[in-house]
């Protein structure tokens, strides 16, 4: 950290004095409990001005946490009142040993007009301040020097992106690795990119669509659509945006990005709705480029992701949110009887500088499908949050605040945003994989976000297929976001039944996850089983281009077909949690032998809540087992065809339902082909 060190027990508020002053009684409490800060309100909302603070450090930081409270950046739970109309805040202070390393969390639990309750937010308290050991590793991670200026848009925020991009092309030789071009690539360039000319006249400057750009840098726009764009390529708008136009016409994101660029040294840049013809019958061009969107993110020198933006008219910067006091650490010589003695950085949970960045990319640009593969294809990123720039290459991570790095994301992590390594980096590095499961994760990822059109499923994600295409064994078989090599484990993928919904046009086979609007979930991905109990013997696709859309397929098996049926378990106590969902599994698997059993080890987990199914006659395909238990696809004979059937879901069960050789499944089944459709 290279803010000034030397300062202890800053300039404080009289409050912060008291409190720093008092110990903690054996449940964690400050005795008599509550302290009341300075926040008041108007009209009915809680405000802080930066003179209102009367520089308190530490006031400051809790500020930063209150913020997002009041601005709805954090949720309050239905059941309690907000801020009380009352001036100031009634906070009940709690010490907490923090569930990482040496770290303390300082909780202050907001308390309105004597009625119990606190404050809830998604981490459960009304704000947190992290108290850091100044010997622990990590207080070097923390910020070095306080934000500048009241927007995101000023002098030193724009040195700070040139140096970031000048060192990681001079210094970054895994970056250097990553932007090399494959063989055959040399010159390529995508097939239009938007131009900037400077403009002498009335109109300032201009911008124009090109095609046949000979090799030059350029630069890739992630952002959200959010609507209707008025300017875009089309049929009717294709000479017109050749010849040239004022970049003033354009939705503010796109003016910001083409300027940044220049400003960056990059004249030229990718924006998809400029370099490919949106008109709704234009299927060819469409198809045409979105197979080359691997290179096009690939190749490009930088991607600037208008992280902070819900649309293209909000632009890339924006106002910095809160004291920018608040975004420093505070060291303080704290003596309290319940931690050990010493200097500690005081930062708050929800800190302006790394003002959790994953949480605003799911929030808002992150939850389009389509930028999943623009973010973990380009091999450098500026994020435009809402209180700073982040940057994102394969080598470092760092913001406005930290601008050597590590950036921290949140007060307990320092990670990548999707928590992924390039796959490129993975090509290039000498490190071992599991693909299956590296696979899996980022099906999970991908499912979890948006897609204006359901038929965009499989080809959102064709870039990644194609790349990842260099990873898997040469003789892998892409099937519909399925890889031939790991075919019977990756069957074995979990829908989220309450929330999910099986595509009402035709997707992909129902044995892909593509098939599936909604979260996917792939735990057996990673499992390395015992034994497999099927065998996937053919396997055809229709219709599909370049690792995208399909029109057909299907799978045939060699394995045991059981009969059973599906029942409802009301009181199943079975729950499975993954992202931050929590899914009751209610769904039992009753064979015609096991009536008289217990059955609680029999699982189903069905793909979608289909009534009809429930106590009906369903059939078990066993796939694999692992640790005692057995994983199979749950399946629906089709119009009574003998051997095709549809999937409807998953189940596992206890393997003494299955024994290999001679046992009971055996013994009441036959062993033959089965074709999934």
């Amino acid at each position: 950290m290279a803010a000034d060190d030397t300062l202890v027990n800053p300039a404080l508020c009289d409050e912060c004095k008291n409190l720093l002053s008092q110990d903690f009684d054996a449940r964690g409490y400050i005795y008599p409990y509550f302290f009341r800060f300075w926040p008041t309100t108007r009209d009915g909302q809680v405000v802080f001005d930066p003179p209102g603070l009367n520089g308190c450090h530490l006031c400051a930081i809790i500020a930063v946490d209150v913020f997002e409270l009041t601005t709805g950046r954090r949720m309050i739970s239905p059941r309690l009142k907000p801020f009380p109309s009352t001036p100031g805040v009634n906070f009940r202070v709690k010490l907490k040993k923090s569930v990482v390393g040496a770290w303390y969390e300082l909780r202050f639990e907001g308390e309105a007009d004597d009625e119990e309750g606190t404050f809830q937010t998604r981490w459960g308290t009304a704000c947190t301040v992290a108290l850091i050991p100044a010997s622990d590793r990590l207080a070097a991670r923390l910020p070095a020097m306080a934000l500048e200026g009241n927007s995101t848009k000023n002098q030193r925020s724009l040195g700070i992106m040139q140096s970031w991009l000048q060192r990681c092309r001079d210094i970054h030789s895994a970056c250097q690795d990553l932007s090399a071009r494959d063989n055959g690539k040399e010159s390529w360039m995508p097939t239009r990119l938007v131009e900037l000319i400077p403009g002498f006249g009335p109109e300032g400057d201009l911008f124009r669509v090109c095609e046949g750009v000979s090799l030059a840098p350029y630069a890739t726009l992630s952002h959200c659509w959010g609507g209707d764009i008025p300017t875009k390529l089309q049929r009717g708008t294709y000479d017109v945006l050749r010849a040239g136009k004022p970049i003033s016409t354009l939705p503010k994101t796109f003016q910001e990005a083409i300027m940044t660029a220049k400003k960056i040294g990059i004249w030229y840049t990718w924006i998809d709705c400029l370099c490919i013809i949106q008109d709704s019958d234009a299927d060819e061009d469409w198809v045409a480029e979105a197979a080359t969107m691997a290179d096009v993110y690939r190749y490009g020198t930088i991607n600037l992701s208008a992280t902070a933006s819900e649309n293209s008219s909000q632009g890339l910067y924006r106002l910095r949110n809160g004291n920018p006091q608040g975004t420093m650490p505070c060291k303080l010589d704290l003596r309290w009887s319940c931690a050990p003695h010493g200097l500690y950085y005081a930062v708050a949970k929800a800190m302006p500088y790394g003002d959790d960045p994953a949480r605003e990319l799911m929030d808002k640009l992150s939850k389009r499908g389509w930028v999943f593969q623009e973010h973990m294809l380009a091999p450098r990123i500026v994020h435009f949050s809402e209180n700073q720039l982040f940057w994102q290459c394969q080598t470092l991570e760092a913001s406005e605040s930290c601008p050597s790095g590590p950036a921290l994301t949140t007060y307990w992590t320092v990670t990548r945003f999707t928590n992924l390594p390039s796959l490129r980096y993975l090509r290039l590095s000498a490190e071992t994989q599991d693909l299956c499961g590296y696979w899996g994760t980022i099906v999970e990822q991908y499912t979890d976000r948006n897609l204006t059109r359901e038929t965009d499923r499989l080809i959102a994600l064709s870039a990644i297929a194609s790349e990842a295409a260099k990873i898997f064994s040469p003789s892998d078989t892409y099937l519909a976001g399925l890889w031939s090599s790991y075919l019977e484990q990756m069957l074995l993928w979990q829908s989220f039944p309450g929330s999910n919904q099986r595509s009402s046009v035709y997707v992909a086979p129902t044995w892909s996850w593509a098939s599936i609007t909604g979260p996917i979930r792939t735990y057996w991905w990673w499992k390395r089983p015992d034994e497999l109990l099927a065998r996937v013997v053919g396997a055809t696709i229709e219709g599909q281009v370049r690792f995208g859309s399909v029109s057909g397929g299907n799978l045939t098996l060699q394995g045991y077909v059981r009969k059973a049926h599906v029942v409802e378990d009301r009181n199943s106590d079975a729950l499975v949690a993954w992202s931050r969902r929590t899914v009751r599994l209610d769904h039992s698997i009753m064979f015609e032998e096991s009536l008289e059993r217990d059955t609680s080890g029999n699982l189903a987990i069905m793909d979608v809540l289909d009534r009809s199914l429930i106590s009906f006659q369903i059939y078990c395909l066993p796939i694999l087992q692992a640790r005692r238990s057995t994983f199979g696809l749950l399946l629906e004979r089709v119009g009574g065809s003998e051997g095709l059937y549809r999937r409807v879901g998953v189940f596992y069960c206890d393997s003494r339902f299955f024994i290999s050789e001679k046992g009971e499944w055996v013994d009441r089944c036959c062993e033959g082909e089965v074709v999934i459709i």
